[in-house]
């Protein structure tokens, strides 16, 4: 990931936190955004010393951490954003390197190729359908919502089913590995990458030892899981 973007993403999630939080100090505000978000307010404070304060020291950014603050931009993840905020960036650095040049014109004629091949079928879209992502054609029309391809959401992101057997957190870094959506009616759905809901939109929320303990069965509902 670029670093200059990753400057760029913190900066607009601490400039949307001043207009939201009442508080505008750094811990304040860490906290604000660590209430909306899967990352901790001292990972938050982090961020901020380095890319805010200019004084901290902070080694390279986890893609889920990246994919957090995305989603509290209201985009689905890091290549969602950049999608949706690349075009004038990439032309600034064509002028600072002509390297880059060459790999942007390669990757264009890749691109231009790859959307050639799927314009015959109408290119290449994505819609929810039994828990998971499935392709489809974009110039057809759907019950289902369509999304633009975004390969790592395509690969990653999935409902699943989940009990007290479940890995939750990541055993080194002690992330989260499931994200949950409560609906008004108190029922919760699990989730295998951060983001929006695909059917309504609501951002989901990192799974925490409480709602584990709360909400998770022991056991899943089939035969198999009580032998």
């Amino acid at each position: 990931m670029d670093e200059a973007r990753i400057e760029e993403i913190v900066r607009k999630v601490f400039d949307k936190a001043r207009q939201e939080c009442p508080v505008h100090s750094r811990n304040a505000l860490c906290t604000y955004v660590s209430d909306f978000t899967s990352l901790s307010s001292k990972t938050l404070e982090r961020l901020y010393d380095k890319y805010i304060d200019k004084k901290g020291k902070v080694g390279k950014q986890s893609e889920h951490t990246i994919n957090a603050l995305c989603t509290y931009l209201n985009f689905s993840s890091y290549a969602d954003y950049i999608q949706n905020n690349g075009g004038e960036k990439v032309e600034l650095e064509r002028k600072k390197n002509w390297k880059l040049v060459t790999s942007v014109s390669l990757l264009f004629g890749i691109g231009l190729i790859l959307f050639l091949r799927y314009n015959e079928n109408g290119g290449e879209c994505m819609v929810w359908k039994n828990k998971h992502f499935v392709k489809v054609d974009c110039t057809t029309n759907y019950n289902e919502k369509v999304f633009p391809i975004d390969l790592v959401r395509f690969k990653n992101f999935k409902e699943i089913e989940v009990d007290q057997t479940t890995i939750f957190f990541d055993e080194v870094t002690g992330e989260p590995l499931v994200w949950y959506y409560k609906s008004n009616n108190g029922e919760l759905e699990f989730f295998t990458f951060p983001g929006l809901h695909p059917i309504n939109g609501a951002t989901l929320k990192a799974i925490t030892p409480y709602i584990i303990q709360k909400y998770v069965p022991l056991h899943k509902y089939d035969s198999n899981s009580f032998k």
